[in-house]
């Protein structure tokens, strides 16, 4: 009769498997990676945002509808 850990050489013990670093499980990526990609996206976004903002408009230069009819400044 032959022992179990002779019927398949090539197995590795629980021990192995756990010892195997987070790194090099592929779910780990998958899940860590989605929400890292996201957060990176926004922090460029926000970037991009601040950057490009649009200048802030006074508010004489703003005049209602009927105020600019009434004076002609269409």
């Amino acid at each position: 009769m032959t022992s179990a850990s002779s019927k398949n050489p090539s197995s590795s013990s629980p021990a192995e498997t756990l010892s195997a670093g987070w790194w090099r499980t592929p779910w780990m990526w998958l899940v860590v990676g989605g929400p890292a990609v996201v957060i990176v996206a926004s922090f460029i976004t926000l970037a991009i945002a601040i950057a490009g903002a649009d200048p802030v408009v006074g508010g004489s230069s703003v005049q209602p509808a009927h105020l600019r009819q009434a004076t002609g400044n269409q």
